[in-house]
């Protein structure tokens, strides 16, 4: 009887923890601030497309499929198939550009939030298959997180589609499980990353922050002063290690959960200053503030008997 209790106990946490109708505010945020990151990156990288995808860009043709990640269509395919129909390849570039930067605004509004995050994840998958071999963290992970987008219930707050109701911002169990994911996901992320940092020696003596901050590309303020403290090379990298191998323990518990946020937050920030990847560091710093920084608990009424008396007919 005693395993039976304690079974029935472990499932109904499990239930409870995985299906608790959750409040929509943490996929609101998350969705406005992911989605802003995103057009400022589209606004900032469209005066290049052309450069890089048009007729006479650097990916065309032949050298276009070969770059291509796997057998999937890219820009340039479909370049060459609108080309039957008189349309341009510098046409057929801009206007998918503009799709994915609409459908992004679109996205950001909670208009018709779905289908904007389904042309948006369309639209940006035709762009980082056309160029796998240029995109980095940040095209990456908008990839993935817009995907997840089209399936969960990111308009519920905060948009327009609940000011005009067709959606419903009250707590549902589907929003809970949304935000499990997501931050299932991010803990995935950081802890991979972290234990692959510590495979490696360089983590451990601070080569590795040696190294990073002193790349030509990368390096964005001096810090020689390194080489006069080696300690300080060797803490950071460290830090950087626990910060993201405790990120799967520690940002779940209440009394640590902000603590980690605000350390994740501020890792980011150091790698935007140092390090010069602004748009990798906002990206992952607004989603840990999102999903684990935005409450969607929902306020259970005062039992009877606690402080409310119940009215009498």
């Amino acid at each position: 009887m005693k395993q039976n209790s304690k079974l029935s106990k472990a499932k109904e946490a499990i239930t409870h923890f995985l299906f608790a109708p959750a409040d929509p505010a943490p996929l609101a945020v998350f969705r406005i601030l992911f989605g802003t990151v995103l057009l400022w990156q589209g606004f900032w990288f469209a005066e290049d497309v052309l450069e890089l995808y048009g007729r006479d860009g650097i990916l065309q043709g032949g050298l276009a499929d070969y770059m291509a990640s796997m057998a999937l269509p890219n820009i340039g395919w479909v370049a060459r198939q609108l080309e039957a129909l008189n349309i341009s390849p510098d046409t057929t570039v801009r206007t998918t550009f503009l799709i994915y930067l609409g459908s992004l605004v679109s996205l950001i509004l909670g208009w018709h939030t779905r289908v904007s995050a389904f042309i948006c994840w369309l639209s940006h998958f035709l762009v980082i298959i056309s160029g796998f071999v240029f995109v980095y963290g940040v095209d990456h992970f908008g990839n993935i997180f817009l995907f997840f987008m089209i399936w969960m219930p990111m308009g519920n707050k905060y948009s327009i589609d609940s000011w005009v109701g067709r959606t419903s911002s009250d707590p549902t169990s589907g929003t809970r499980l949304a935000l499990r994911v997501l931050q299932f996901e991010l803990c995935v992320i950081y802890v991979t990353s972290g234990i692959h940092k510590a495979m490696g020696e360089q983590w451990w003596t601070g080569e590795a922050i040696w190294r990073a901050v002193h790349l030509p590309l990368f390096g964005m303020v001096n810090m020689d002063w390194l080489a006069q403290a080696p300690w300080m090379a060797m803490l950071m990298a460290w830090a950087t290690l626990l910060i993201e191998i405790g990120y799967g323990i520690f940002v779940w518990p209440r009394r640590t959960k902000h603590l980690w946020v605000a350390a994740t937050v501020a890792l980011h920030i150091g790698i935007a200053l140092t390090i010069g990847l602004v748009s990798f560091s906002v990206v992952m710093a607004v989603m840990t503030v999102a999903v684990f920084g935005v409450s969607g608990e929902v306020e259970r009424p005062p039992a009877l008997g606690r402080g409310l008396v119940p009215l009498r007919s």
